[in-house]
């Protein structure tokens, strides 16, 4: 039974009674009394006006500022579309330990999935690959030990590769609007906080996350080579 099928089947003063609540009904249900009641010739109310979301408060640029390391120089020169060289020099550094800590993280997990996958196929028993993989035991197993590692270690590479590129840094792109912020918990309680602007999504430290909420309007300046936020500064509503 549809919604129009339900109010058709009530008396008129049910329908009053629901006019007169009608803020108390969702959007659609709404829409649909007050549509009834006017192929019955009745009098039916306005609906109620939208009740808009509370916009959150904008974040602290002073706290923006300090969370980035920045002064009011580097975001002179951000607003130019240029990077400062103290702020080159930071975005290499951390992609560096980015680099460093991937590769390493992708070389111990590969070397001991490598590992247990070369027992296995040694062994004969759980996977042999002579005879062909059959059972879904063997492709889950195969899939860990083979497949997991591989792609840890090509991401490795790509952000090695970004590292090598971030020396070559010196321009800032900028996009405007709505923030919107994730938080993912990954195995092992890893936490990765994201935002998103539009059609762009960027990684976030717990600092800087803590300082925004979903809904602020902000416009971010990024390095495009390693996709890294160096600078956040809210945008004042319009009055």
């Amino acid at each position: 039974m549809t919604l129009e099928d339900l109010w058709r089947q009530k008396s008129d003063k049910e329908l009053e009674i629901a006019a007169r609540e009608l803020a108390d009904y969702r959007e659609d249900a709404q829409k649909v009394i007050r549509n009834e009641m006017m192929r019955r010739g009745m009098v039916a109310p306005d609906l109620p006006p939208k009740v808009q979301p509370p916009t959150p408060p904008q974040p602290s640029r002073q706290k923006l500022l300090d969370a980035f390391r920045l002064t009011e120089e580097d975001l002179v020169a951000n607003r130019q579309g240029m990077l400062t060289k103290r702020q080159k020099k930071m975005l290499v550094v951390a992609a560096k330990d980015e680099a460093v800590w991937a590769t390493g993280f992708a070389l111990i997990f590969g070397l001991v999935m490598y590992g247990i996958l070369y027992i296995l196929v040694q062994e004969g028993q759980i996977i042999n690959l002579a005879n062909g993989i059959s059972s879904v035991e063997e492709i889950v197993l195969l899939g860990v030990t083979g497949v997991l590692p591989t792609f840890f270690l090509i991401q490795a590479v790509r952000i090695w590769l970004i590292y090598r590129r971030s020396s070559l840094a010196k321009q800032v792109m900028t996009t405007d609007g709505a923030i919107e912020l994730e938080a993912m918990r990954l195995k092992y309680g890893v936490m990765v906080y994201q935002m998103i602007v539009g059609k762009s999504k960027f990684g976030l430290t717990p600092v800087v996350y803590n300082l925004l909420k979903t809904g602020n309007l902000c416009r971010i300046y990024y390095e495009p080579i390693t996709q890294s936020i160096v600078a956040i500064e809210p945008i004042e509503k319009e009055r």
